[in-house]
């Protein structure tokens, strides 16, 4: 199989599916914008066409929630299925493998609706230790995993820094592909150490090979621009 990345309509967030060479599945962002009383509301069904894509499966192998303003992430507590709560099980829902966030997602206070949702399915998932990835720097959870009766160590596996890959991908596996975390940048300053930016939103660059050659993408949901650099375009491919 060819990987593919299917990009949905402008009006959705960022929110594109990727098809791997192995047949697994990655999404990034659901965000179901569009009005069905509007009738000049060209946005596309998105539940309807994310369904035609998957040819039927219920589930999807990767959902990365980039961060939870609204134009990312809308109407996904009535599309997904969430292992938190037993209100959002019902028949016919998606199925998530393992969901991919920033750390503030988790970390956030004062959310409701979509927003709440997700952030507490991942938590669950945090608890747990297993079916979730959080794009962040270890000690940014200490305090939430604290709370939790657990510390870094214990879950260190279900964390990727920047500067590294996201385990489980490789661009010589079937999949032929490899994913390089971006977010949180953090430039070294004489006095502080590291100061972190954009801790809010997942930025990654994705590597597909592909008859011996490698295509590059990158996804960059709502980072702030003062964090790019031209360095950050540039990592290393081998994976």
């Amino acid at each position: 199989m060819t990987p593919a990345i299917i990009f949905f309509p402008i009006g959705n967030g960022d929110t594109s599916l990727i098809k791997l060479a192995d047949g697994r599945t990655v999404l990034i962002d659901y965000a179901d914008l569009r009005d069905a009383n509007d009738p000049y509301d060209k946005r596309c069904d998105l539940a309807k066409e994310l369904r035609a894509e998957l040819s039927g499966q219920d589930k999807i192998d990767v959902v990365c929630f980039s961060h939870l303003d609204i134009d990312h992430i809308k109407k996904a507590s009535e599309f997904f299925w969430f292992d938190h709560a037993a209100a959002y099980q019902d028949e016919g829902r998606v199925k998530i493998g393992e969901m991919w966030l920033p750390a503030g997602a988790l970390t956030e206070t004062g959310v409701d609706g979509d927003a709440r949702v997700i952030r507490q399915e991942a938590r669950h998932r945090l608890r747990k230790g297993s079916g979730i990835k959080i794009f962040s720097r270890p000690d940014s959870l200490k305090g939430l995993l604290a709370g939790m009766g657990l510390t870094v160590d214990e879950r260190k596996h279900c964390i990727v820094d920047a500067g590294t890959y996201v385990p489980g991908f490789t661009t010589s596996g079937v999949e032929q592909v490899a994913f390089f975390v971006h977010s949180p940048f953090a430039w070294k300053t004489d006095d502080r150490g590291y100061e972190e930016r954009n801790a809010d939103s997942a930025m990654f660059q994705v590597t597909f090979k592909e008859g011996g050659r490698e295509f590059f993408a990158l996804f960059g949901a709502d980072v702030d621009s003062d964090a790019l650099s031209p360095a950050i375009l540039n990592p290393s491919s081998s994976a």
